[in-house]
């Protein structure tokens, strides 16, 4: 009950840092992403699509035209990620890498696609993936650090108790 609420403070922060000016750097990566692909990655099914679920509502709320697309993309790639560590082993840093590069491939490919089809354009994913390639980048190789960070963050709640 513990982590679960420090993971829900967590996706609020990242959420906060990911829309102020600063989090629309080329450089930066996506935080909230990250932390679907980590709860989904270590805590299960269930718990992806639930934070998922949640971080998509809220990404949805601060960009309206996304919203039906994001409530449904997130807990997919909490789906997606969950499925993947259990299959491979989640714990090693190269399948936290391609996990993540999965999830940010799917997330700029849906988005490229909803977008086309709402306003008719035919930009190619391809197209915006080469564009985008800094903040996939840094995206994929910040995984392994963000995960780690994470888990001590969770072992750290674990170990403090409950609360009095």
């Amino acid at each position: 009950m513990k982590n679960t609420l420090m993971l829900y403070v967590l996706l609020l922060v990242s959420l906060s840092v990911q829309i102020c000016p600063a989090g629309y750097s080329v450089w930066a990566p996506d935080v909230v992403l990250l932390l679907v692909v980590f709860t989904a990655t270590l805590r299960g099914l269930a718990a992806g699509l639930r934070i998922g679920l949640v971080a998509g509502f809220l990404r949805g709320v601060f960009s309206a035209c996304m919203f039906p697309l994001d409530i449904v993309l997130y807990p997919a790639v909490g789906m997606v990620s969950a499925l993947m560590s259990g299959m491979l082993y989640g714990q090693s840093p190269v399948v936290q890498i391609f996990i993540t590069g999965i999830a940010v491939f799917l997330s700029n490919a849906a988005h490229v696609l909803y977008l086309n089809a709402l306003s008719g354009n035919d930009i190619a994913v391809s197209f915006v993936l080469v564009g985008n390639w800094r903040g996939i980048v840094v995206t994929m190789i910040s995984a392994p650090f963000v995960f780690l960070f994470l888990k001590k963050l969770s072992a750290c709640q674990a170990a403090s108790g409950p609360y009095r």
